[in-house]
């Protein structure tokens, strides 16, 4: 009777009985594993939006690039097999163009441009090189270099052109008109899943070659509508040729 008086007297504490010691500790497991769930979905959250920000910051930075590039073409009339033609090629993964470039980081002056969509696995690559033009009436081109990386991203990239004209556009994948060059390029960019197209339309700025401002005279389209209309002669070759009157 006096041992149970003690234990039931005012004061005296109890203690955990070993299956509430269990719970807690298995509440406790719980919480901490709900917190290290959430703590590496948030990392890993965090770590998507990182890659996802630096893409949109390379692939702002690349269409801007290339909105400037592209803007800058310029007329520049070559011979091949003596008729006169622009030096411009384009198809749907590779463009070729001539511009005029600054000292940096290489030497100034006119230089042809050569873009070309390298298609890999996980990732698409539009990359960007050049090469000096040491002649232009004759076509005397340099050895490509100074490759740039413009763009790398599992979208699908393509070029397409046509003529800037107030009708519809019709849109191609090649252009193959020498005697002129396109009024507008885009730059489709295509996810592979839904096939939606980003485009990037670039309207060339260039209105007439250098001869249309030397009083002399010399190849000059801005007087038939930005095309070629004479072919220059065997004994022509290295003299600049002159439009045929309308």
């Amino acid at each position: 009777m006096m041992a149970d008086g003690r234990r039931n007297r005012p004061g005296t504490q109890a203690g955990f009985t070993l299956i509430e010691v269990l719970i807690a500790i298995t509440i406790v497991v719980a919480i901490f594993g709900v917190m290290t769930t959430t703590i590496k979905l948030i990392g890993q959250g965090w770590e998507r939006s990182r890659r996802q920000a630096a893409f949109q910051d390379m692939l702002i930075q690349g269409l801007d690039a290339l909105t400037r590039d592209l803007g800058s073409i310029q007329r520049v009339p070559v011979l091949r097999n003596k008729e006169l033609r622009y030096l411009f090629e384009g198809d749907a993964t590779e463009l070729t163009y001539p511009v005029v470039e600054p000292p940096y980081p290489g030497q100034s002056g006119l230089y042809l441009v050569k873009l070309t969509v390298i298609k890999a696995k996980h990732n698409n690559r539009l990359v960007r090189t050049r090469a000096p033009l040491l002649g232009t009436l004759k076509e005397e081109v340099g050895a490509f270099g100074d490759e740039v990386l413009v763009l790398e991203s599992p979208l699908d990239i393509r070029f397409r052109y046509a003529k800037a004209t107030p009708k519809a556009v019709n849109w191609r994948d090649h252009w193959r008109h020498s005697e002129e060059l396109p009024g507008l390029i885009k730059v489709d960019l295509y996810d592979p899943v839904d096939r939606v197209p980003l485009p990037l339309t670039v309207r060339l700025m260039i209105d007439g070659e250098p001869g249309c401002a030397k009083p002399s005279g010399g190849i000059c389209a801005a007087a038939t509508n930005g095309k070629l209309k004479s072919s220059a002669k065997s004994g022509d070759e290295g003299k600049p040729a002159r439009p045929e009157s309308e």
